[in-house]
């Protein structure tokens, strides 16, 4: 069963491990989730007086907003997505990040990238500078998004 619960502890090394294989390797990809993972440790784990926190809560990342279901709040539907980013930048994102109907938890979907990112640029017909603004601009509506706290 995933664990979606976010430890500081964990992102801390994540970070310190891709970075390390980014200047042995020279791969963009690896430097990119660095920056990712050091943005989600910034808006998700920093406090405002400056602290960090030293955990994301895998029932609710909102103080006192709760689901049944652990993990929920960390999940999609195809649906959502498109609620939020519509329907042309919601294949974009569905593609990369694996969305199906079926989904691959428990009837919703645990965003991964099964795909390079260069393969999903292709198959949608576009450079992978573009594929990746799009994609920012997907995940900055998505995390901004009140369904994505409060559904």
């Amino acid at each position: 069963m995933p664990h979606f619960e976010k430890m500081l502890y964990d992102n801390a090394q994540l970070v310190a491990v891709y970075l390390d294989a980014y200047q042995v390797t020279g791969d963009d990809d690896l430097a990119r989730v660095a920056r990712e993972t050091l943005d989600y440790v910034a808006r998700e784990m920093t406090s405002a007086a400056g602290g960090f926190y030293s955990a994301t809560d895998a029932d609710s990342p909102v103080p006192g907003q709760r689901h049944e279901e652990v993990g929920w709040f960390f999940t999609w539907t195809p649906r959502e997505i498109r609620d939020v980013v519509g329907d042309e930048l919601g294949r974009i994102v569905m593609s990369t990040y694996g969305v199906t109907e079926r989904g691959n938890f428990e009837g919703r979907n645990i965003l991964h990238t099964p795909r390079p990112r260069a393969a999903v640029a292709g198959s949608l017909g576009l450079e992978i500078e573009t594929l990746d603004e799009l994609l920012e601009q997907a995940r900055s509506q998505l995390y901004e998004s009140p369904s994505s706290w409060l559904r």
